[in-house]
Order: C-alpha cells, then structure tokens, then sequence
C-alpha cells in the first residue's frame, strides 16, 4: 500500500503495530486491538474507498476489520498486499520465500526472486497499478519485474523506495543504519539517522515528495527531513507508514 491515511482526510497518519498484544495505534486518531500472537499486519485500502482499513495475516488466514476475512497463503508465506490492477484497491498477495512464489488472489501467480530477498513492490512507473520487485542485499541487486534491474546497497541495508522527485514515479533507495546514509539512485544522497533506526520515509509535508524518516524503536522518536520530531511507540512495535 502507499502512506497510510486512516481517517481518509488525505494526509498520512503516523501508525504503529504492537505483535503479540494486537494493539494498533494511530497518532491522533485510533487506539484498537485487532490480532494476536505472532500475527503479521497488513494494513491497506481493500474497499476502495481512500481509507487504510485494519488487518492482520495468521498462517494464511486473513482479517481485514469490520469488512471480511478468508484464506489465502500458508504458514511461512509473507503478505504483499497493494493494488496490483491500479482500481484503487487493494489486492490480497503472498510471498513464498522458500520458491520464490508470488500468488496475487483472483489474479496471477509468478516465480520471481529467492529467499533471502526483501520483497519492495512499488510504482516504479507512471501507472497506477504496483510493480513486483526485489531487493537482495548480499549483492545490491534490484529486480523490478518486466523493467528493469540494477545494483544498489549492500549486506545490512534496508530498502526505502518512494517517490522522491514528485513525478508520481517511485525511485530505487536504500538505508544504511550503520552510518544514517540514504542513497536515492540518480537522485541524491542524504546522511539521516543511526544505527538501528528504521526507515519510515512518506511525504510527510505534503508536498508530493518523499521525505526520508525514521523511527527509533529504543525510544519510540520519529523524525524526518520535513522537520517533525515527536515520540510515539516503543521498542519491538512495528511502524506502519507504508
């Protein structure tokens, strides 16, 4: 999905997801429990109606809050779900990293990528509709599927793709917490954050480009280059911007 908006007013909601309580917490919007256990979330727009809906994936089995539930994966599998046709909605997807499988729900099912790759699907074109993609960290490759493919980062890194230019177009980047370094391919290079931070990069100032972020999960801070700096969450919760 793209930069979360829970209340659908259009601008991004800062949210995060506590694993074992189920405790979904959106920054000045909503506190809610919704999972258990080692459930995944899986946040998204699955009504098409510009409003990020709650839910969580179990071993294969989906709950999206307040709207429906059923199968579709298994235990081991990693949910994917954007809006892989462009209609605006969400659809229900699946990564096997022990084949490389992705299965789309009522769509497609491909094999693309190996197991210890960061799955990144994006809009790496001007279409509305998500491209699969992959990150290998042990030797920088990028695979976006049908387009193209490149080399960028290394072991340690993590993805951080958006739209970084404001032409709608999602550009391939990187993280490196051991140094703050993000690396934005033919775009710019930025020293932001330390190590053990996490990537939480969005248009945050709304000017329809991506701003590098993150979240400290030691101390629960955000902050990003637009100039917000507040604390919100705790260490082991999941921050959901994207």
């Amino acid at each position: 999905m793209e930069s979360s908006d829970y209340n659908g007013d259009g601008v991004i909601d800062i949210a995060l997801y506590r694993p074992g309580l189920g405790l979904w917490a959106v920054r000045g919007v909503t506190f809610v429990y919704y999972g258990q256990g080692t459930d995944r979330p899986v946040p998204g727009d699955y009504d098409g109606d510009y409003t990020t809906d709650i839910g969580v994936f179990r071993n294969g089995r989906w709950l999206i809050r307040n709207l429906t539930r059923f199968f579709y994966g298994q235990s081991g599998d990693r949910p994917l779900p954007v809006d892989y046709t462009g209609d605006g909605r969400v659809d229900p997807a699946v990564y096997r990293p022990s084949t490389g499988a992705w299965m789309v729900r009522g769509l497609t099912r491909f094999w693309f990528g190996q197991e210890d790759d960061f799955t990144v699907p994006g809009h790496f074109t001007a279409q509305r509709s998500f491209l699969p993609a992959v990150f290998r960290p042990s030797n920088g490759l990028w695979r976006v599927r049908n387009l193209t493919r490149a080399y960028l980062g290394r072991m340690g890194d993590w993805p951080a793709v958006g739209d970084y230019e404001g032409d709608s177009v999602w550009e391939i980047a990187v993280f490196r917490p051991s140094s703050g370094l993000w690396t934005v391919r033919w775009v710019t290079r930025v020293w932001f954050g330390q190590c053990l931070d996490r990537p939480v990069n969005a248009d945050y100032d709304g000017d329809g480009i991506e701003d590098p972020g993150i979240f400290r999960p030691a101390t629960g801070l955000w902050t990003n280059t637009a100039g917000d700096f507040f604390y919100f969450g705790q260490n082991g919760d999941l921050p959901l911007t994207r």
